[in-house]
């Protein structure tokens, strides 16, 4: 019996029967093309595991919707409870006399052995050592007459400073003279840096020009110098630090100027850069995503935290009394994750000698006898470093402890 003799009923008027063998043809035409679409669909569905090497035919079930990607908060570090010294009483175990001041917003402290004043403000994010500002990662507090600093910014960014040949003898890295500086002038080639068109100064000449300068100086002194340029011509930001690796250089300073934003501007002053230690801010930081995604990044230069320190403060300290910088235009020791501290495996520092678009300071720049007094300014600096180094390097029998903090 075929598809059609079934579904026909037995008693039909021949009205009905006319309709109904007229659905029959239809029904005889269409009903084996969608048997045939449905066959071939379930072949090609059904790839049994016995087709696939298997033994047992199974059809594998048909593939499920895709889960909804879900974007996971990238991991947050818990801040930590800020662990704080006491320095007054610190200062006051290591022969520091605190000194009268005229409001209770600030306080200073001054050891005439050491040549030494320390002066303080309250909630600011920075601490004066001898007129140079030492940017901190978290502002000073003051309850009562408790002045309190983080312990981390005492032990990075102060105690180098205060001690510095017992803070190199506690550092476990091997201590020795220092005779081999790497001298980075900023930019070259087509990177001109920042520039000053009414007075034609363009940085990568003013870079080239301050760096042989000091290199002159630091050779009448004794010392091997090497630049990373010696002509105009474009070098990689990672090259420089890997070029003093290679050359065995026992320090890196990298020399710009700074750029004020607009032209005209009346911004004066030098600064002097280290890299942060890992998960403190950049100084002034804005919390942005690319100091954020670092923040915990570890680096080469990390090494060197407390011999950056002690480095940048000597060429800032210098430098400033060079360039007679004082107050405002002293804009201090400062931190930042730059390209070329960031991988340095010795110590390393950026300066930054003044504004070259300034009307006030982009003049003085302008003049040869300026940019003298600024490589003066940083061939002290690090001769005072080399002493300071040479004095922690002779033998003393076991390492002098540090100072007990409160």
């Amino acid at each position: 019996m075929n598809f059609h003799d079934n579904a026909m009923p037995r008693h039909t008027s021949p009205r009905t029967q006319t309709s109904a063998n007229g659905m029959g043809a239809l029904a005889t035409s269409i009903i084996p093309l969608i048997l045939t679409l449905f066959l071939a669909g379930t072949q090609t569905a059904c790839v049994t595991e016995a087709e696939a090497g298997n033994s047992t035919a199974r059809p594998i079930q048909p593939p499920q919707r895709p889960p909804v990607a879900v974007a996971k908060p990238a991991p947050r570090h818990t801040p930590q409870p800020v662990i704080t010294v006491d320095l007054g009483a610190t200062f006051a175990r290591w022969g520091f006399t605190l000194l009268p001041q005229p409001t209770p917003e600030t306080a200073a402290w001054k050891n005439q052995a050491l040549g030494l004043k320390i002066e303080v403000r309250r909630d600011k994010s920075f601490i004066l050592v001898n007129g140079t500002r030492i940017w901190l990662a978290s502002p000073i507090s003051a309850g009562g007459h408790r002045w309190q600093i983080a312990r981390v910014d005492f032990d990075n960014a102060l105690l180098p400073i205060l001690a510095p040949v017992a803070t190199l003898r506690n550092s476990g890295i091997p201590i020795r003279r220092p005779a081999h500086v790497f001298l980075d002038p900023g930019h070259g080639g087509i990177d001109i840096g920042c520039e000053n068109p009414r007075l034609r100064l363009r940085e990568k000449e003013l870079t080239l020009d301050v760096a042989n300068r000091v290199k002159h100086l630091l050779e009448r002194r004794g010392f091997r110098v090497t630049l990373s340029r010696a002509r105009d011509v474009e070098v990689a930001l990672a090259a420089r630090p890997a070029a003093a690796r290679r050359a065995g250089a026992d320090l890196f300073v990298s020399i710009h100027f700074n750029s004020a934003g607009s032209p005209g501007s009346q911004v004066v002053g030098i600064e002097t850069f280290t890299l942060p230690p890992r998960g403190q801010f950049s100084t002034h930081s804005t919390r942005n995503a690319s100091d954020q995604a670092t923040l915990h990044t570890p680096y080469p230069g990390h090494a060197f935290t407390h011999w950056n320190t002690i480095l940048a403060y000597k060429i800032q300290n210098a430098l400033a009394a060079a360039a007679n910088a004082t107050g405002p235009a002293n804009r201090g020791v400062k931190r930042a994750r730059l390209a070329v501290l960031r991988p340095a495996m010795m110590p390393a520092v950026l300066v930054e000698c003044g504004f070259v678009p300034s009307n006030l300071e982009g003049p003085k720049i302008a003049t040869p006898a300026h940019r003298e007094k600024l490589a003066r300014g940083i061939a002290e600096g690090i001769i005072d470093y080399q002493n300071t180094v040479a004095n922690a390097a002779r033998p003393q029998g076991k390492p002098k402890p540090l100072p007990q903090k409160s």
